[in-house]
């Protein structure tokens, strides 16, 4: 069943974020987000977030405006739903790139609704290394930057309650001194319990793609070398995501056998191809880097590369979250699904109330809660100026 495009709105959120509102790199005390909802003709919506939103969400609905008149009245069927309406130039990467991704990733989820088809099975049709069997693993991600020990330590603790696979925190703000005895209280913290004989997994992002002062490869070297003794399975954002050149200097000066992740920045394939051969562990995000057309032209491309591992990133609301699940779960290749636990209010209003326990919701229920999306106007989340991401 075919469906037209009837009409394509932005709407914008602010949310406590954070027991004391004074998460790092919200300015006003507020997160925002930016949510771009797609209607068929028959007054059908779906929705899907924007990780740009979360930076720059004054300058996101004007540019979702613009590039909705190509969409206005276009048929879509089977044939066409992956296909990204471009822009000759301007759409090829950037955030055009991401805004055309996620219209697109409300029109798949359309037609996929309109077929009675779910959204994980309709993603697996379009893969070639399909997901055949529930092997993914969950982490926790806290562990804020600007957090003392003993704030890391109770967030690692958090993953007992949902039997999570890992945690993941952020280093690279504060001293060296101080980021090893961060790190040495989160590994101990994860020491005490293990699941099967194994103890729970260990990452550390270094969110230079965030940071002002980025780290050389020297003092990266320094980093790892002083973190080695804690079993960290991959550092994430080592060094400035939009310098390759500085990883390449990294891996011909440094013998270091450490894994990488990288990619959330990302919004194209050539990106992901650039760093093929350094990085062990690629982020996926389907509200940044395309939407679902672009993030399964890249899970595609390397299918037939064994060495080389995906995983979910996710830093938005709930709904960024279903979205990339529903990815996660229809693909093989993607390893981790990333579950932050920072509390973000406006998930109670976008879904009623509902608790969302990524690890056991059905496939089923990622539909029905994708379909009954909350968007109505609410003053305690009403949008507020100047929120937007900023250290």
């Amino acid at each position: 069943m075919n469906i037209v495009i009837d009409d394509i709105t932005a709407r914008k959120f602010s949310s406590n974020y954070g027991s004391k509102n004074n998460a790092f790199g919200q300015p006003l005390g507020v997160k925002s987000i930016v949510i771009v909802t797609v209607r068929e003709k028959s007054g059908l919506t779906r929705s899907a977030e924007l990780y740009a939103g979360i930076y720059i969400p004054e300058v996101i609905p004007n540019l979702i405006d613009f590039i909705s008149k190509n969409y206005i009245g276009i048929t879509f069927n089977r044939k066409n739903i992956f296909n990204l309406i471009p822009i000759p130039f301007v759409t090829n990467s950037g955030i055009f790139k991401s805004i055309v991704g996620a219209i697109q990733s409300c029109i798949i989820q359309l037609y996929f609704h309109k077929n009675d088809i779910s959204l994980v099975e309709g993603l697996a049709e379009q893969l070639i290394s399909k997901s055949s069997k529930n092997n993914l693993s969950y982490y926790a991600s806290g562990g804020s930057v600007a957090y003392d020990c003993e704030q890391c330590r109770l967030d690692a603790s958090k993953i007992w309650l949902n039997n999570l696979d890992g945690f993941k925190m952020r280093c690279g703000y504060k001293s060296l001194e101080e980021d090893i005895e961060r790190v040495e209280i989160v590994r101990k913290e994860l020491n005490k319990k293990s699941k099967n004989g194994n103890k729970p997994f260990l990452m550390v992002d270094f969110i230079q793609g965030t940071l002002k002062n980025k780290f050389s490869p020297n003092d990266l070297n320094v980093y790892i070398n002083s973190l080695k003794n804690y079993d960290i399975l991959w550092f994430e954002e080592p060094l400035d995501p939009n310098k390759f050149f500085i990883y390449d200097e990294f891996q011909k000066n440094f013998k270091n056998k450490v894994n990488f992740a990288l990619g959330e920045s990302f919004t194209t394939i050539n990106e992901y191809i650039l760093y093929q051969n350094i990085i062990k562990y690629f982020q996926l995000d389907v509200t940044h880097c395309g939407g679902f057309s672009e993030a399964i032209n890249i899970l595609n491309y390397f299918s037939n590369n064994p060495f080389l591992k995906f995983t979910s990133h996710v830093w938005g609301s709930a709904l960024a979250g279903l979205l990339n699940l529903s990815l996660a779960r229809a693909s093989n290749m993607i390893s981790w699904f990333e579950i932050p636990i920072i509390e973000f209010d406006i998930n109670e209003h976008l879904f009623n109330n509902e608790i969302i326990n990524y690890k056991n919701i059905s496939n089923s229920q990622i539909d029905k809660m994708l379909s009954e999306i909350n968007l109505s106007d609410n003053s305690k989340y009403e949008f507020i100026y100047g929120s937007g991401y900023k250290i």
